[in-house]
This record gives C-alpha cells, structure tokens and sequence, in this order.
C-alpha cells in the first residue's frame, strides 16, 4: 500500500527505493523524506521547510523515535499493516496519525531519500500554517 500524493511534488521513480526497503522489512513502514540524502530538491518556502522540520522534532520527542519528515506525502507499508490502522482523520493530520499509530503497534519505521520539487500557492499548494498546529495537536493525541 502506498500513500501517493498527486500534487506533482513527487517522484513516482522513487516508489522503487521504498519498495526495495519494504521488501527486506516486510512489517515495517517506509516513509519517504525531503530531508535526508543528497537528492534534487527545490523547496519554494523556507517558511514551510522550517515548519515540517520543526513539527518533525516535535513528533520525534513526543514518539521516541526520530522522524525526519512527518509531513512528507510518501508512506508505503504492507496493505495488511495498513488495513490495521484505522484511520480517522481528514486532511494533512493523517501524516500524523498514519507514523503515530504504526508505531504504537511497536513496528519499525525507515526512511528513505526521495526527490521534491515544492508548488507554489498560485500552483495550487495547499497546507497553512493551521495545518502545522493541528499537526503539533494530533501528534499528542496519537501518543496518549
């Protein structure tokens, strides 16, 4: 199972890496991030890039486990494992929850380099700065 944004910010390509880690660690999540590696990368807003490493460190604190990119649109992980999730949220928060409730669930999380070309809000970006509060309230909820 793969979460896939279609906004065009991401690299179809680098579905393969994730699949190859996903192979070698069947019961894990994969999660592709913006911030790790040496891949080609062209961050539009510092603005946002600051707030998705920020929410990330808070995620990592608060879950004990280092994430980089809790924001990133790319997670793959067995259907199975992702069935058990049940998922409830709506919008951007379900990046949140998705981590949150697969680690609860004492399973290992990696991730991988992958490639970003970020939109413009002309373009049709969507995430505010009220996403990145609702991500900060939803990474308690998820842990307690």
């Amino acid at each position: 199972m793969t979460v896939h944004d279609a906004d065009l910010e991401y690299f179809p390509e680098d579905l393969n890496p994730m699949y190859l880690k996903l192979i070698n660690n069947p019961d894990s999540l994969i999660i592709g991030s913006r911030f790790i590696g040496n891949l080609e990368r062209n961050n539009i807003y510092l603005r946002t890039q600051a707030a998705n490493k920020l929410v990330s460190l808070f995620f990592s604190f608060v879950h004990f486990k280092k994430v980089t990119d809790i924001a990133t649109c790319y997670k793959m992980c067995s259907s199975e494992r992702f069935r058990e999730l049940d998922l409830i949220e709506k919008g951007f928060s379900v990046e949140v929850e998705i981590v949150a409730k697969f680690l609860k669930g004492s399973k290992q999380l990696f991730e991988v380099p992958i490639k970003y070309h970020g939109r413009s809000y002309e373009e049709g970006k969507k995430i505010t700065l009220i996403d990145g509060f609702k991500y900060i309230i939803k990474t308690v909820k998820y842990r307690f």
